[in-house]
This record gives C-alpha cells, structure tokens and sequence, in this order.
C-alpha cells in the first residue's frame, strides 16, 4: 500500500495494488472445458463399461446354450448320452470297499420306430417327452435318467444291487403300461428293459453301458 498525502503532510488516502496472478486467470478460463472433457470421457467410459457388461453377459448365456445342447435332449428336457456317460464314469469311480453298488438300465420302446414313419418324427418326440414324464416319476431319488437315443432312455440308480434294480424295472414297467395319448391318436408300446450292476470303481463306464445295451436289445429281438 502506498499513502497519498496533502500538502501538509497528512496522509489522505491509501493506494492498494494487486497483483494479477495468470495462473489462477488462465485455470478460471481453462475449468469449463475441462470440466466438460471430463464429462465427456466418464460418458464414454460408462457407455464402454456397459457394453462390456452386455458382451460379457451375452457369452455367459451362449456358454449356458452351447452347454445345453451338448448335454441335454431337447424334445424331453432331459440330460443326453454324453452327460450320462459323463456322471457314470464319475459315479463308478468314487465307488469304495464300503459303496454299495450302482445299476444301469436301459429302456426301449417296442415299435417307436414303425410309429415314427407313419405318423412323423414329431409324433415319437411326443411320445418320449410323456414317456420321460412317466419315468421320471418312479424314479428313486437321486437317479438320473437320460435319453441315450430316438427311442431309448437309460436310468442310473445308485446304491441299487440286483434285487434293487428288479424291483425299479418292474415300477418303470408299470409307468409304461397305460396308452400314450398323442396326436395321432392313442398309442401304447410294449417296453423292454435291460440292466447291468456295477460295484467295481475299476469297472470300464463305457463297457458297463454297452453291457446294459447288449442285454436290452437281446431282449427286444
């Protein structure tokens, strides 16, 4: 501060001076922009997350579909040979000294096929997915039943022996005695089964599944 004084002597008034700081100038013109850039890239940058997240969700549930198809029958819900095969060769090989044995049945349908041609390929998958119902509903808890081919579901029973899979036949057989009303009218199959028991965690699962296999189309000839 500088004094003005009269001519006295006496001091009649101050002169204040301040400085500009051109930092401080220049940071009040450059903050809208910048401030404005910053809006811009939190925007994009959000927008990009967000596609991320629909990528990465839409991988999600192509891995859930690829893995549906691969592993489940479509027509009947049902998990497919390859899963079966899957859970069979894990269920023998955790069997122990003190595991009770598992049974493997197949089941097949006398004539499916013959009804496939003359009403269509439609009509059999109409039938398997009432059939698959049916099953399903005497099953024991936790067996797994699968749809191993057109016309053939298989069944694995955990701690099932000879006398327990005899028993389970003869209630899968009994589902099936009723007729199927379809479409085309009301159709009743004669079915067949074929059983095999495991109790070996060295036993070979694809040798045990044909064994199974072999038994039941003895059986249908």
């Amino acid at each position: 501060e500088i004094p003005a004084k009269d001519d006295q002597g006496r001091t009649i008034a101050w002169f204040a001076w301040t400085p500009l700081n051109p930092g401080y100038a220049l940071l009040r013109q450059m903050l809208p922009p910048i401030a404005l850039v910053v809006l811009v890239l939190s925007g994009i940058a959000f927008t990009q997350l967000r596609r991320i997240q629909g990528f990465a969700d839409t991988l999600i549930e192509r891995e859930a579909h690829n893995r549906q198809l691969a592993y489940y029958d479509m027509a009947t819900g049902l998990p497919n040979r390859a899963y079966f095969a899957e859970q069979l060769s894990l269920e023998i090989a955790s069997l122990g000294e003190d595991s009770q044995a598992l049974a493997i049945i197949a089941i097949g349908f006398d004539g499916l096929p013959e009804v496939m041609d003359e009403f269509g390929a439609e009509t059999g998958e109409e039938f398997m997915r009432i059939a698959a119902r049916r099953l399903a509903a005497v099953c024991r808890e936790g067996a797994l039943l699968a749809r191993i081919a057109a016309d053939q579901f298989a069944l694995l029973s955990l701690g099932s022996g000879d006398q327990e899979a005899e028993i389970l036949t003869s209630r899968l057989r009994t589902a099936m005695l009723a007729p199927i009303a379809l479409q085309c009218g009301r159709v009743m199959l004669a079915s067949s089964f074929g059983s095999t028991i495991v109790d070996d965690p060295r036993a070979d699962p694809s040798e045990a599944m044909r064994q199974a296999e072999y038994i039941l189309h003895r059986i249908r000839q």
